[in-house]
């Protein structure tokens, strides 16, 4: 049996997000929406793209079985991000996403468990803490190396922190493919690359910029005009 290809495996994890993505931005129509769709597309296919086949694998496993559970890890992850969230069960979710997105009656109004998002063991935890401090310092390279586009993303961000997403993002993912996502970031730093620059490399170049160095230099000229 012929193995799925990488690319083939991030288009399906992508599809299944956007499903997700959708059932949550529901009121939104027009333009600005499908320019918004698209633009989370390729950020996501950023993120995926420099991620090892087990990691992107494992991770499609667990979004299939999250929809055949009821699942949009999606929410969770925003419901993860707002640090009042006090979720008792699932009818609370309607008035917990304070993240200024429109919700889906229909997810809202389900009946669930005590508690239907994803827990972790202490040892899963751990290496999300060390995935963090890993990332975090591929983050503070891109702001030095390129200040123009990752202060100005920052900006546009509104204080949002990096870790706080990030983290929220990995205690969604099953425990597998948060071994295997561990295993890709230690591999990378060991190997001096950094993997935030390669998502952000491959994003400009579907935006068609030959570099980031091009991008920086653009944003420090609308700067200076």
């Amino acid at each position: 049996m012929t193995m799925e290809s990488k690319e083939s495996v991030i288009r399906r994890i992508v599809k299944l997000e956007h499903k997700m993505f959708r059932e949550i931005h529901t009121n939104t129509q027009g333009e600005k929406c499908k320019e918004r769709e698209k633009l989370f597309i390729l950020e996501r296919k950023s993120v995926f793209k420099p991620l090892s086949y087990n990691t992107l694998k494992s991770y499609l496993n667990g979004l299939e079985d999250a929809i055949v559970e009821g699942r949009n890890l999606l929410k969770e992850k925003y419901l993860r991000m707002d640090e009042s969230s006090n979720i008792k069960d699932m009818k609370q979710v309607d008035s917990n996403l304070k993240m200024g997105y429109e919700r889906s009656k229909t997810q809202c109004d389900v009946e669930g468990p005590p508690d239907n998002l994803n827990s972790l063991d202490e040892e899963h935890k751990i290496l999300i803490q060390k995935i963090i401090k890993i990332e975090s310092k591929w983050q503070i390279e891109l702001k030095e190396k390129y200040p123009n586009i990752f202060k100005t993303k920052a900006d546009r961000s509104k204080g949002l922190n990096f870790e706080k997403y990030l983290k929220s993002e990995l205690e969604t993912y099953p425990p597998l493919t948060i071994e295997y996502y561990f295993q890709d970031v230690l591999n990378a730093e060991k190997e001096g690359r950094n993997l935030a620059l390669e998502g952000y490399e491959y994003m400009f170049k579907e935006l068609n910029y030959s570099s980031l160095e091009e991008v920086n230099k653009k944003d420090a000229d609308k700067k200076t005009n």
